[in-house]
């Protein structure tokens, strides 16, 4: 049985959008190829749950995203800085960060309760959208979310690609209207938006 890989998501509005995709484009890759190319093919970000979904299972996961979002008031963030992590191929990944949300913490256990016997942990190369090989990687990432990812460990950020940042970093506040659910590419990117809804005003 095939499983397409999504995440639930929040989206940026379009001035925020384009503040990332600016900040994105300050990542100095040297001489190697963005592996991230944050802009309308990779879609910036924020996780709030991830998995495996059965096309027979798309309409209940779009209702439950749906019925959710309803509840929730537009999502309030102040980005504070860039962290950078190493994956298993040893490319620097690049993470924009902001302080504590407890709005959006709440969004994400809400999400998780409640998509949990839906999104499992059965994603392979194929469930992923876009022409490259899947790394080892995405796939982990997708199929641990809800053992390794979630609760407790949940940690919110926008994933701005590969390379290093090195000029001095302008914090912003940005507000979220947008959830999601959209099918995902290698390196866990947002490439097609299944579903969209509005949080509440």
């Amino acid at each position: 049985m095939h499983y397409k890989a999504i995440d639930i998501v929040l989206l940026p509005e379009v001035e925020t959008k384009q503040t990332i995709i600016e900040i994105h484009k300050k990542l100095d890759i040297g001489k190697e190829i963005q592996k991230i190319d944050i802009a309308d093919k990779c879609l910036p970000h924020i996780s709030l749950a991830m998995g495996g979904l059965k096309e027979k299972d798309a309409e209940d996961l779009f209702d439950i995203t749906s019925h959710i979002g309803k509840e929730i008031k537009n999502i309030n963030l102040a980005f504070t800085h860039i962290s950078q992590h190493q994956n298993s191929k040893g490319e620097n990944i690049n993470s924009l960060e902001h302080m504590q949300s407890t709005a959006l913490s709440f969004l994400h256990e809400k999400l998780i309760e409640q998509t949990r016997k839906i999104l499992v942990n059965k994603v392979d190369s194929s469930s992923f959208s876009g022409e490259e090989n899947v790394t080892q990687d995405s796939i982990n990432w997708v199929n641990d979310y809800f053992t390794t990812h979630s609760l407790e460990n949940f940690n919110p950020h926008i994933t701005l690609g590969t390379g290093s940042f090195t000029e001095k970093f302008k914090q912003f506040n940005a507000t979220f209207k947008r959830l999601a659910i959209c099918h995902l590419g290698n390196y866990c990117t947002c490439r097609t938006i299944l579903f969209e809804t509005q949080l509440a005003n």
